[in-house]
């Protein structure tokens, strides 16, 4: 995945409405997803509806969190990728090239 499509995907998670997302369901059975609101208690970000409402209320609630999570290891794996890519080459400009390791 490319930076660019990184970032495209972080300033989608950035736009979206703020807090911990939570799910809901109202007397008649309909539920909601809310995001925190200081005047209002909660806004409604969305209503579900289909054959798994559960499941995918609890999916679309924790997507904000889970893809910030995911892009945040992703930072670190890169990170890693280029410390190890640093040592390499600091290897080779010591050693030499080889094909063993």
């Amino acid at each position: 995945m490319s930076n660019y499509e990184l970032a495209a995907i972080q300033a989608r998670v950035e736009a979206i409405t703020p807090g911990a997302w939570e799910k809901t369901t109202d007397k008649l059975g309909l539920t909601f997803l809310l995001a925190p609101d200081e005047r209002l208690g909660g806004v409604i970000v969305a209503r579900i509806t289909g054959s798994n409402i559960a499941e995918d209320a609890e999916f679309i609630a924790h997507a904000p969190c889970d893809v910030r999570a995911m892009l945040a290891e992703i930072e670190r794996l890169q990170a890693d990728v280029k410390r190890l890519d640093d040592y390499r080459a600091m290897w080779e400009l010591r050693f030499g090239h080889t094909e063993d390791y």
